[in-house]
């Protein structure tokens, strides 16, 4: 793999961040506890930790252990935790909605936790469905910021900090996988799957909106609407990312989802 990684961590003492996690959620699967220390240690020796604001482990196979972010575990909306409406059906595999009414509020303000032109976010699909609509994601009447890697005739479509006139829409047969909206330009933004870059889009950002990240569907003006069912087996907003980091944080995933048995 193109990451560090150290064999000698595979058991070794918990990282203050995953031990603030176990404290936390009360989290005792000795199994899973190594899985995010050896990703924790990865997002340390690749420089990452800097980067990545929120991930969503969906851990433990219930709300309560499935709401933290595992890089701040604090059970406060300042710190990003997630809280749970509607339909969502809570596992060990993950975190799947019903594309009905099934939502997550992240608490990430838009214009004062991310920027303009330095963001990324995604999630690990566990599934292929051809149906629900976005997976993440705000929108406003000028500014678009959504994900879905599967619906329709479409396919992919990613928007980051644009209008709705500049959508990236890109075919695809298989929702499975790390999907990664990503910008780092004024002039453009790209998506990932799997670590390799799937599409790329030139369009100039727009200001961004006062408007909370959702899981699940997309935050259209405080309301919860284009709702997904696509199960989520790791979760991430944060800045953005060149293209070598977004390759280092699939291989990170990936082997944190292969190590729990429910990699695809």
């Amino acid at each position: 793999m193109s990451f560090i990684i150290n064999p000698y961590v595979w058991g070794a003492s918990n990282t203050t961040r995953t031990q603030a996690f176990v404290d936390a959620s009360g989290l005792s699967d000795s199994t899973i506890i190594d899985a995010l220390n050896v990703f924790d240690q990865a997002l340390i020796d690749n420089s990452l930790e800097s980067k990545i604001q929120c991930f969503y482990p969906f851990v433990g196979g219930t709300a309560s252990l499935h709401k933290w972010n595992f890089m701040d575990a604090r059970d406060l909306d300042a710190a990003f935790r997630l809280t749970f409406s509607g339909g969502i059906t809570h596992s060990a595999t993950g975190a799947l909605p019903n594309g009905i009414n099934g939502w997550a509020q992240t608490y990430y303000q838009m214009n004062v936790d991310a920027s303009q032109n330095d963001i990324s976010f995604g999630f690990y699909s566990g599934i292929d469905v051809n149906s629900g609509i976005y997976d993440m994601g705000t929108y406003t009447g000028t500014n678009y910021t959504v994900i879905r890697p599967r619906f329709g005739g479409n396919g992919v479509r990613v928007i980051v900090n644009n209008s709705s006139a500049d959508i990236l829409d890109i075919a695809n047969a298989d929702a499975r996988g790390f999907w990664m909206a990503n910008r780092t330009s004024s002039t453009e933004f790209k998506i990932y799957k799997n670590g390799s870059e799937f599409g790329q889009k030139t369009s100039n950002s727009v200001a961004l909106s006062a408007l909370t990240m959702y899981l699940f569907a997309v935050n259209g003006g405080g309301a919860s609407s284009a709702y997904a069912d696509r199960e989520h087996r790791g979760t991430f907003i944060g800045k953005g990312l060149t293209g070598g980091e977004q390759t280092t944080l699939y291989n990170m995933i990936q082997t944190f989802n292969t190590s729990l048995s429910r990699n695809v």
